[in-house]
């Protein structure tokens, strides 16, 4: 099984969309040796209804993580994180690199003692970019693993944790 077609079934089955669905760029490639079975329009209709579904108020561009607010504007990044917002994981790591060390020292001792000291699965924390330029805040979420018990909803608690500290916190 292919990894692309692993998250397209949880986009399917995260967002209740009635059809195969997988990023745009993943899309492209798959028409390119699609066969037959309908993959790449199927994803693209998924991304569409997604998309509507925000209407919005959130724009999911794919690309690398660092490089999205160099090529569009963005208010905030959504950084997959470990409990401790360490710099674990090829995204976290890069999000680290670019916001400097100013921002793992500001995570451990500032916001996660506030909290209990660390994030639980479906939990969301918001920070300042720091060294990252071009976006307003970092936040960081835990979704849950495939050992997650209700994984569907922690991943849903997840998603609705990220926003509601973007909705939440002043516009500076």
């Amino acid at each position: 099984v292919a990894l692309e077609d692993v998250w397209a079934q949880l986009l399917v089955a995260d967002f209740g969309i009635g059809v195969l669905g997988m990023p745009e760029s993943v899309a492209a490639l798959a028409s390119s040796r699609e066969s037959g079975n309908g993959t790449s329009r199927a994803a693209h209709r998924a991304i569409s209804e997604l998309r509507r579904r925000f209407s919005g108020a959130v724009t999911v561009i794919p690309g690398n993580i660092v490089d999205v607010p160099r090529k569009h504007f963005v208010e905030a990044i959504v950084c997959p994180s470990v409990p401790n917002c360490g710099p674990y994981g090829p995204c976290a790591r890069a999000v680290h690199h670019v916001a400097g060390p100013e921002l793992w020292k500001h995570l451990q001792t500032d916001l996660l003692p506030a909290i209990g000291g660390s994030l639980q699965v479906g939990q969301a924390i918001m920070a300042p970019p720091f060294e990252f330029q071009g976006i307003r805040a970092i936040v960081h979420v835990v979704g849950p693993t495939l050992a997650t018990l209700d994984r569907r909803e922690r991943l849903r608690d997840a998603y609705c944790s990220a926003l509601r500290v973007l909705r939440d916190s002043p516009n500076e």
